[in-house]
């Protein structure tokens, strides 16, 4: 019987190789396995969302939806069109669309998922032994997991 963490970890690496399909509003789309250039352009989106969690106040968590709210449309945007050229002409205009058509549900989900195809599992240990071995100085490294 696979445990909770086990399932969490088959589904993160099936996201990672196949992507997914939404739904928003009649329009389908997919999101496919993310590449790295992708990866960051929509980390300069995710790095302009601020969260303020001083206190609780209703006030500064209003302002906060509002001023996250495009950084967080455009993020969702460059997930969905995935492709350089696609991603420079058309991430304003999706998120736009994006922000009239997506429940706050939705949004979480899909953002989820998308951070579940970042695949930071294979990511990380690759930069880790790229560091560890260089082609002047091979080291054997005890970090490799068979993925690699």
């Amino acid at each position: 019987m696979k445990t909770e963490v086990q399932k969490e970890k088959a589904e993160a690496e099936l996201l990672a190789q196949n992507g997914f399909n939404i739904t928003i509003g009649k329009r389908k789309f997919t999101i496919k396995p993310l590449t790295f250039g992708a990866i960051v352009k929509a980390n300069q989106y995710a790095t302009e969302i601020k969260m303020n969690i001083k206190g609780g106040e209703i006030s500064s968590m209003v302002q906060n939806y509002q001023e996250n709210t495009d950084p967080l449309m455009k993020f969702i945007a460059v997930a969905i069109l995935g492709q350089k050229w696609k991603i420079k002409l058309f991430t304003n205009i999706l998120a736009k669309w994006l922000k009239w058509n997506l429940k706050p549900s939705d949004t979480m989900k899909i953002t989820i998922a998308i951070l579940q195809m970042y695949d930071m599992a294979n990511f990380i240990p690759s930069i880790q032994l790229i560091a560890e071995t260089t082609i002047t100085t091979p080291r054997k490294t005890e970090r490799i997991d068979g993925k690699i």
